[in-house]
This record gives C-alpha cells, sequence and structure tokens, in this order.
C-alpha cells in the first residue's frame, strides 16, 4: 500500500474520531411533536402558544398545555407581530457558528494535504502537466 492511501485513511480516521466526539459533547436533542405552519398560526391565535424559539426558519415551542412542538415558517413578515399580539413569549438564536477547532482543522487540512503531495519525488511539480506538449510532459514552470 503506498503512502499516500496510507494518509488518506489516517485522515480519514482522524475525521471520523473527531466528529464523533464533537458530537458525544453537544447538547442532546428533545423530542417534540411535529406541527403544520397553519396550525401553529391557528394556535398562537387561540392563545394556546406560551413561548416560541426562532432559529432562522425553525420555530419550537411550548404549548400552555406544557406539550413541545415543532415547525417550520416560510418567510412570513407578520410572523412577530402576531406572536407578540397574542402574549407569546419569544426568544431568538443567533446563527451557529463553527467551533474553533473546527475552523482550524478545516482550514489547515487542505494547507497540510496540498503541500505534502506538491511535488513528485523528482522535485518537478505535479501540476505543471501539459498533455500533448513538447517535451517530457511537463511546460514552463
Amino acid at each position: 500500500m503506498n503512502d499516500m492511501v496510507k494518509n488518506i485513511i489516517l485522515w480519514i480516521v482522524i475525521a471520523v474520531v473527531l466528529m464523533s466526539v464533537f458530537n458525544n459533547f453537544g447538547p442532546r436533542q428533545r423530542v417534540d411533536s411535529a406541527m403544520t405552519y397553519t396550525q401553529f398560526i391557528e394556535s398562537v391565535k387561540m392563545g394556546s402558544v406560551q413561548q416560541v424559539e426562532i432559529d432562522g426558519n425553525v420555530l419550537t415551542g411550548k404549548l400552555q398545555t406544557g406539550e413541545r412542538f415543532k415547525t417550520y415558517a416560510p418567510d412570513d413578515p407578520h410572523l412577530v407581530d402576531d406572536l407578540l399580539a397574542n402574549g407569546v413569549e419569544i426568544k431568538a438564536k443567533p446563527p451557529e457558528q463553527q467551533s474553533f477547532l473546527m475552523q482550524i482543522f478545516i482550514s489547515w487540512f487542505p494547507m497540510r494535504y496540498g503541500a505534502q503531495h506538491q511535488r513528485q519525488p523528482g522535485g518537478r511539480p505535479t501540476a505543471c502537466r501539459v498533455s500533448g506538449g513538447i517535451g517530457p510532459g511537463y511546460g514552463a514552470y
């Protein structure tokens, strides 16, 4: 097995281990019952929605009965007005950002991989090959 295949397998194993570690330490997801947007708006107008958390276009919340729900909201310019008019507590989440370690890994991996595989053993760059060119198959560099 050549070194490049071993290197790729090693990076795949490292990536799988990192993803599983990040997933284990992340917040646990709770199970919410699905609700259509129409049902959600009707529940808001009837006053049976206690609180709503807005995360982009995903709405999760709690009804007056304590039951949790989840729905997807289309771009509704009057959504917040309807919620406030019916006394619903609104929480909004900022957009999620990648962790610092994940940003470093994502930016470092291509540089490390590219620098390692940029040259052939003879010292010639592999990216300068010209098909149908003159000479041994390398263009001017």
